[in-house]
Formats: C-alpha cells, sequence, structure tokens
C-alpha cells in the first residue's frame, strides 16, 4: 500500500531534496519526502504494531526552523524494516502498542517547512530502520548509521502496484 492515495509527485533519488542520503546544510536527510498538501491523509503501507511515537520537528526537538510535527514508528509483521512516518499529526486515539492494518489511516500530513523553497511545504517524510525503533540522525562527514535503511526500493514498489496500465489511481 502506498502512503498517500491519489500520489502526483515523484520519489526523489538521493541527488535531489527530498531523496534519502541527500546532503544538506546540517546533515544528511535519512528519509524520503513525499510531497504533498497538508492534511493529506497517511496510509500505513504494512500491518504491524506501533513501536515508537513522538515529536519529529520543531523547537522542542532542536530544529525550530521547522513547525512542529510528529512521527509514527511501526514495526512490520512481514519481511520489511520499522517504517518511521513523520512530519504528521497521528491519529488521536493511536498509541504504542496497537497493532496497526496495511491501508489504515494512520496520521495526516502537516506543514513542516516555515519558508517557501519552491516545492510544497508540506510533505511525508517516510524512513525505514532494521531493529531500530528511535529516529536516528545521520551526520554530515560520517557513515549511514547502523540499521538506517533506504527505502526507495519499498516506496516504488509500493507505488507501482498502485498504478493501473501505467496510469496512476
Amino acid at each position: 500500500m502506498f502512503p498517500i492515495k491519489k500520489y502526483r509527485y515523484y520519489i526523489p533519488r538521493s541527488d535531489k531534496p527530498g531523496g534519502f542520503g541527500f546532503s544538506r546544510k546540517h546533515d544528511v536527510h535519512t528519509g524520503i519526502d513525499l510531497y504533498c498538501e497538508e492534511g493529506t491523509e497517511v496510509h500505513a503501507i504494512v500491518s504491524g504494531k506501533v513501536v515508537n511515537t513522538g515529536r519529529f520537528t520543531g523547537k522542542d526537538v532542536g530544529s525550530s526552523w521547522w513547525n512542529d510535527t510528529d512521527f509514527i514508528m511501526i514495526e512490520s509483521e512481514y519481511s520489511y524494516g520499522n517504517i518511521l512516518y513523520g512530519e504528521i499529526e497521528i491519529r488521536e486515539d493511536i498509541k504504542i502498542g496497537d497493532e496497526i492494518k496495511t491501508g489504515e489511516i494512520i496520521g495526516k500530513v502537516k506543514q513542516v517547512l516555515k519558508n517557501d523553497k519552491g516545492l510544497p511545504m508540506s510533505m511525508l517524510h517516510i524512513e525505514e530502520y532494521d531493529n531500530i525503533i528511535e529516529p536516528v540522525t545521520w551526520y554530515n562527514d560520517n557513515p549511514r548509521p547502523i540499521g538506517l535503511l533506504d527505502p526507495y526500493d519499498l516506496l516504488f514498489q509500493e507505488l507501482m502496484l498502485m498504478s493501473t496500465n501505467g496510469k496512476f489511481i
């Protein structure tokens, strides 16, 4: 299940802003940003258990240049890693330990950017981890943190499954 229905942008690669491994001013991007409108519903990619939630961006977590947003991490019951959905507002009734089904709405995208950079100011941020339940920071000039995976193949595969005859539904 692709996390955004009727997705109309591209999945950025590592050489584009929003792509996994893209070098930024202070760090390296640890996930993939799926640009969309604020309030877009976020669907679980796969079924699993909620293993963590919390503040993702904003002054409370040392990134006051961004608006306050939250994250939810779901441990996949399949062979995928733990999936983090960030820059969202989590559905109020979800808590750690809850079982989530594929396609279930888990929240809505919040506007993360305070300043217009020429791209949408709201996005769903997706990270994938192997046996890690806390978001990590990838500092410039450091190797990729152990356990941090590139979610591109997972997202691309799910986007292709969402298409019919080459047209996205």
